[in-house]
């Protein structure tokens, strides 16, 4: 069906036809307008009642437009028309007119719906990735005009366009995804390193608790917010990883640290034990030497006493020459005694001879001999009695100084004896306390070893625990995420309409 109208010049006025598009269309002639206005609705009414096809494409208001102008443009320069030619390039910009608008409208749909929404979960990501590819794809294709050669490449750069967006999407979830578990771990694993830096968790059972809340923190981290699975997974993993690391750096530093206060007393205790056996024997080789200088004493004092005894005994000896000189001159004495009465005997007997004589002349020889008689007894007297004075002066000094001898010896013999028995006290304590000291320093080393031995074993078995924690932790995400690559395996299976790159 054909139709033809007639339209009238647009405007009279020279100077408007010469700029006839700058002037509005209210101020064109109301014939031009009325008749091109009913143009315009037999176009439209014949577009709904028959649309057209070109190669099997229907042709939009749009195509229809651009096609219609390049059929005025052919008329207006003088141009052959061909349709094809038309066509193609009306083909070629409505995809590229399309191609704009849907770029901006999945540019905005994604950041609305997918960008707004981060983190994700890969299944929900990977949901809403793909639901965008094919809606706009999708809508490409279905308003797209024109044969494979000219929709092709449009259709690629659209699709290069959405699979771009949707590897950033990728990456920014995982970013999102990282930073909310980090946030979440954050304030736990910094509690836990704090505890740990502070020694909190040393020994067996603070071990235990340790794996117990690691676990609960892993354990909390991937169920809490949102985004990658295996992600979530890897980050937990390093935290936890990290806390087991810093509990085992730091125990084998309180490790090192117990061995060297170990070895530090050992060396203390030996130091004081060394020290202790070089004072106590050389108070020992005091006390010898002391020991030893009284027993000089001693034996000075017993060889003293010996020479005392032998003075004594040569006073004694002296004593009994002088009581017998003593006696020597009482025989002696005796004997002028004897002598004189035996001169009285023979004055007696002269006596009697002279009787006869005249008594003046016996009288007087009488005298004479009475006179010399009590001279020699007077003599004798007089000797005896000095020599009896000396002899008693004599015994009465010796026996003073033999005696103050003796006392001075025998008091000097009780001090140098008082003074051994006080140094084998004394002796004797200090090796009591250098037994009781070495009983002490070994007590005190035993004590330290038993005591490192028991940290030895619960550092071992805090070990062991958190090596079997980590071991357990390892198996199960090495678990998980086996199952994770098997859900993406499955994911990326051909006939999956999945674009993320």
């Amino acid at each position: 069906e054909r139709a033809c109208a007639t339209l009238v010049v647009p405007v009279t006025e020279e100077h408007m036809l010469q700029n006839l598009t700058a002037v509005p269309y209210s101020q064109l002639r109301p014939q031009f307008r009325s008749t091109f206005e009913e143009c315009k609705a037999r176009m439209v009414q014949m577009a709904l009642d028959r649309p057209k096809k070109v190669n099997g494409s229907q042709v939009t208001c749009s195509a229809f437009a651009g096609l219609a102008a390049q059929y005025v443009h052919a008329m207006n320069t003088s141009e052959m028309i061909r349709i094809d030619v038309s066509w193609n390039a009306v083909a070629e910009g409505a995809c590229t007119e399309l191609t704009q608008r849907l770029v901006m409208e999945h540019t905005a749909a994604f950041k609305q719906e997918v960008e707004a929404s981060l983190p994700l979960g890969d299944t929900k990501l990977t949901e809403l990735l793909t639901g965008l590819h094919d809606r706009f794809l999708g809508t490409f294709r279905t308003q797209a005009i024109g044969d494979a050669n000219i929709t092709a490449p449009h259709e690629q750069e659209l699709t290069e366009h959405i699979q771009q967006l949707h590897k950033g999407a990728v990456e920014k979830n995982n970013v999102a995804a990282a930073r909310a578990c980090e946030g979440h771990l954050g304030p736990r694993v910094d509690d836990l390193r704090k505890r740990i830096a502070s020694g909190q968790m040393l020994g067996r059972a603070a071990a235990q608790q340790l794996g117990k809340e690691v676990a609960q923190v892993v354990n909390d981290a991937l169920a809490a917010g949102r985004g990658p699975w295996g992600l979530k997974l890897k980050i937990a993993h390093e935290a936890a990883t990290q806390i087991f690391g810093e509990a085992l750096d730091r125990s084998g530093a309180e490790y090192e640290s117990l061995r060297q206060q170990l070895e530090a007393l050992q060396q203390q205790h030996k130091e004081e034990l060394t020290n202790q056996q070089t004072r106590g024997a050389q108070e020992m080789q005091k006390q010898t030497d002391l020991l030893r200088t009284l027993q000089d004493q001693v034996k000075e004092a017993a060889i003293g006493k010996a020479e005392v005894e032998k003075q004594l005994q040569s006073l004694k000896g002296q004593v009994d020459q002088s009581a017998k000189m003593l006696e020597e001159e009482r025989r002696e004495a005796d004997k002028k005694r004897k002598e004189v009465e035996r001169l009285e005997q023979l004055r007696m007997a002269e006596r009697s001879e002279l009787e006869a004589k005249s008594a003046e002349e016996k009288m007087a020889k009488i005298a004479e001999m009475e006179m010399a008689l009590n001279q020699q007894k007077d003599m004798l007297a007089g000797e005896k009695q000095q020599r009896e004075a000396e002899l008693v002066k004599e015994r009465a000094a010796l026996q003073g100084s033999l005696e103050a001898q003796v006392k001075l010896k025998t008091e000097e013999l009780a001090r140098a004896q008082q003074r051994v028995e006080e140094t084998e006290k004394r002796m004797e304590a200090r090796e009591t306390e250098l037994v009781e000291a070495r009983k002490f320093a070994e007590g005190e080393l035993a004590t330290a070893r038993r005591l490192l031995l028991q940290r030895e074993e619960e550092h071992e078995a805090a070990m062991e625990k958190i090596r079997e924690q980590v071991q357990t932790n390892q198996t199960a995400h090495a678990d998980k995420l086996t199952e994770l690559q098997r859900r993406l395996d499955e994911t990326a299976k051909p006939g999956c309409k999945c674009v993320v790159m």
